[in-house]
């Protein structure tokens, strides 16, 4: 389990409502940003529901989650933070680089920030 204090120094936490409630007693969304005022971002995926993105702000975007078969959920939580990240790398915003992830390509419409992209989280150039 990672201690509350390091989650807090995160630019972006990701994790399952379940274990949000294992390791820091809530899975509610907003909940969890009064106990992590620190994170640019906090994204609570609901299993098979939704993902909700919580700003710093207190913006808040629920996005449902695809109606799929899940044949084998293992590492379904990697795959997110990786297409979320992903979008975030592109140029989206956070709301709507959760949304490239729960979304169906033909109904996505995604903005982009009107920032750059994270510099920590752009990708490196080759040399």
């Amino acid at each position: 389990m990672v201690p509350r204090p390091l989650l807090d120094e995160a630019d972006l936490v990701v994790m399952g409502a379940d274990e949000a409630a294992l390791a820091l007693g809530t899975g509610d969304p907003r909940e969890l940003r009064s106990l992590l005022p620190s994170p640019a971002t906090l994204i609570v995926k609901d299993a098979e529901h939704h993902a909700t993105t919580v700003e710093r702000d207190g913006t808040t975007t629920t996005e449902p989650s695809l109606d799929v078969h899940i044949v084998e959920p293992t590492g379904a939580g990697d795959a997110f933070a990786a297409g979320y990240l992903a979008g975030v790398l592109r140029g989206l915003a956070p709301p709507a680089a959760s949304a490239s992830v729960t979304s169906p390509p033909q109904r996505l419409s995604a903005p982009r920030t009107t920032s750059a992209p994270h510099p920590r989280l752009r990708p490196s150039r080759p040399s």
